[in-house]
């Protein structure tokens, strides 16, 4: 018959986390604030009631069993959120103030950012929220030398993932925005020949977007072809010149709804592959302990992405 842990209590959890730490039944028992025989009953009994034995005990050592090991790994990650869990309650209990430095690429979902704010405001009211568009290599030195406190970006850059914590919130891809009346639009069938003879508004050098479009202008489009393309990181000026100038502009899907949604451009049916597809995430330094405010909103990102 499997162990059973149904009846397991903190008490026990911590019980195996200390002993599991210590191997010394000795100084356990003083760090748990009990006498060695006390101890010892306790863990006998406890070996008894799941039905596994945890630790191996002679006269001279203490050891890890594997049922002790996996146990002492789950009971030292519950300790730790019930640590997390004091502090964030003992931060609203004192008055949570200060401010939470957010950094975030323009593509980034700015409605997911604008629930998650809201949703963090409600539980935290006296707490301040900024927020900076910057570029992901500006955003990443941002992070690391502590000028924000979290970082919303694409992972598409080198991370040091001994220091950078990586949240996935949400899979963003591209679309290609075009004019109502761009002649593309009439076409019953594109071609990558088509696409690349068009004026492209091109987003960021160091973007994935980027690369992926200079490689597929740098094979479809004729180095003949005298053809100017405009490179901006302003998302306004990128739809006035998609609605005034037929320009062609991968953006990302949310982006493009939300062009639509305001009349004068389209997205354009390509039957193509998606030109960039990937993961949306949220940063934040391992080596910092997250703030009660900077967890809130980390929380209320996560609830919100997955609605």
């Amino acid at each position: 018959m499997p162990p059973s842990i149904r009846n397991i209590s903190l008490r026990h959890l911590r019980m195996v986390s200390v002993i599991g730490r210590e191997l010394n039944i000795s100084r356990s028992a003083e760090l748990l604030h009990t006498s060695q025989p006390a101890l010892s009953r306790a863990l006998a009994q406890l070996e008894s009631d799941i039905g596994a034995q945890l630790f191996l005990r002679t006269t001279t050592r203490v050891a890890l069993t594997p049922a002790g090991a996996t146990l002492m790994q789950h009971a030292n990650r519950v300790l730790a959120e019930l640590e997390l869990a004091q502090e964030d309650l003992a931060g609203l209990h004192k008055g949570v103030r200060g401010e939470v430095r957010i950094g975030m690429i323009s593509v980034f979902s700015s409605e997911l950012l604008a629930k998650a704010i809201g949703r963090a405001r409600d539980v935290l009211p006296q707490v301040a929220f900024s927020v900076e568009l910057m570029r992901v290599q500006e955003l990443y030195e941002a992070l690391v030398s502590g000028r924000i406190d979290l970082m919303l970006s694409h992972p598409e850059i080198e991370l040091n993932l001994t220091t950078v914590d990586v949240t996935e919130l949400y899979t963003e891809h591209t679309e290609i925005l075009v004019s109502l009346d761009h002649p593309l639009t009439k076409r019953k069938k594109i071609t990558e020949k088509d696409l690349a003879n068009c004026h492209w508004v091109l987003p960021a050098s160091e973007t994935p977007l980027r690369r992926k479009l200079n490689r597929f202008l740098s094979l479809h489009r004729p180095a003949s072809t005298k053809i100017t393309d405009v490179q901006t990181d302003s998302l306004y000026l990128s739809n006035s010149l998609v609605r005034n100038s037929g320009m062609l502009w991968g953006v990302a899907s949310h982006v493009a709804k939300q062009s639509c949604s305001a009349g004068g451009v389209c997205i354009l049916q390509t039957g193509m592959d998606t030109l960039v597809s990937g993961p949306m995430c949220a940063m934040v330094l391992r080596e910092k302990m997250i703030d009660t405010s900077t967890r809130t909103l980390m929380n209320s990102l996560r609830d919100c992405a997955v609605r």
